[in-house]
């Protein structure tokens, strides 16, 4: 749960940045959008640079280790290789919810980008109404994340009581995924909905109650597969959320750059009855994980084990 509530924080930008973008659209111009950008993100790289402490693991240890401000002059830096988080791709579990990440983002931002031309063709809103209507999502994120991360909980102290344990780390991890399951089944049926809605042109309330149940949705299933991942391979958190981004964002931009074309070519509803069909088959694929997690969790940590054996100095 404490996930969720932090995860909150990055989700208020969707609900506030399209209202603000909005509102400096119409009465200021949209440049200025990018100059206000461009000032926020150079105070919060200025913060990150001087006030947030070091941590990572190879430097500082579990936090009793120096920072490498304190280390001493000619200490050897450790080694950094980009590409190291693909190898996590040899692991299926982790493979496959990357995969399904992915399909679930390559989804969701053809949405986010047929909001503006949609309503400003359909409905005539002004760009302040354009933003307002993505309040909708904003709102799906909140209620999703929050939902789902209580859901997750129930389940876990559940399968607590029915293994008569007090230690959440004897249940098995592929409950999160497990709790994942309403997720997968309400963003689809959001983003198929989304796209009748805007083939027969319902009322606009109608198009922002699909976006706020496909945002719930998704939100759900993200926040649940990317918390597994974390849990069940511990000490690769920064890895696997590294390789998560390398596929995810790839695909949401595949996902954005096709939606026009695809729309004019196929109407809303059928184009996005085909991204709602990608998001079942990634549904399904989760299945695996649940039913095989703990014997790949198991091998991948008799692998590492042995790596770290035949690495380790002899004294």
């Amino acid at each position: 749960m404490l996930q969720v509530i932090l995860a909150e924080q990055k989700l208020l930008g969707p609900v506030v940045g399209p209202v603000a973008g909005g509102l400096i659209a119409q009465y200021v111009g949209w440049r200025w959008m990018f100059v206000l950008l461009a000032v926020v993100g150079a105070a919060v790289w200025l913060a990150i640079f001087f006030f947030l402490p070091e941590t990572l693991r190879s430097r500082t240890g579990n936090g009793t280790r120096p920072s490498p401000h304190q280390q001493q002059p000619g200490a050897k830096k450790p080694g950094f290789n980009p590409l190291a988080p693909l190898a996590f791709l040899a692991v299926p579990a982790i493979a496959i919810c990357v995969a399904a990440v992915a399909a679930i983002f390559g989804t969701f931002y053809p949405v986010t980008v047929e909001v503006p031309a949609a309503f400003s063709a359909l409905y005539g809103f002004s760009s302040l109404a354009v933003g307002l209507a993505y309040l909708g999502l904003g709102l799906g994120f909140v209620a999703g994340s929050l939902a789902g991360g209580r859901a997750a909980d129930r389940l876990l102290a559940a399968e607590m009581k029915r293994l008569g344990t007090a230690n959440a780390k004897d249940v098995p991890t592929e409950i999160r995924v497990r709790s994942a399951a309403i997720g997968i089944v309400v963003f689809p049926v959001g983003v198929l909905l989304f796209g009748i809605s805007l083939e027969f042109a319902w009322h606009p309330a109608a198009v922002i109650a699909c976006m706020f149940v496909l945002a719930f949705g998704m939100t759900w299933t993200f926040s649940c597969t990317t918390t597994y991942l974390v849990d069940s391979y511990p000490g690769t958190a920064a890895g696997i959320v590294a390789l998560n981004s390398l596929f995810r964002n790839p695909a949401a931009a595949a996902g954005s750059a096709v939606i026009a074309p695809l729309i004019a070519a196929a109407r809303p509803a059928a184009s996005f009855a085909v991204f709602a069909s990608a998001v079942v088959v990634a549904g399904v694929a989760l299945v695996p994980v649940v039913v095989y997690g703990p014997r790949w969790r198991e091998e991948y940590r008799k692998k590492n084990d042995k790596s770290e054996t035949a690495t380790a100095p002899v004294h």
